[in-house]
């Protein structure tokens, strides 16, 4: 069933996944993704309730589509 919520794709030192309420704003919950999801551009949730990460960089050798489930973990990918 859809939230409705935001998903809010974050880049840094620990990237993660964000997700606040559309009612109140607040955060609903994080989800650390692996090291190896490097530069993290854009997220959705699948109806699956995993989420379909896009990342990498032009300067990167590493970019691709994961599929991440609500642990972080890389469930597959693409190149």
């Amino acid at each position: 069933m859809a939230s409705c919520n935001l998903l809010v794709t974050c880049r840094g030192e620990r990237n993660k996944l964000v997700e606040l309420s559309s009612k109140s704003g607040l955060s609903v919950r994080e989800i650390v993704l692996q090291p190896d999801i490097v530069d993290p551009w854009h997220s959705v949730q699948l109806i699956t309730g995993h989420f379909a990460v896009c990342h990498g960089s032009m300067l990167s050798d590493l970019q691709r589509v994961c599929m991440v489930d609500s642990d972080g973990e890389v469930a597959r990918s693409l190149r």
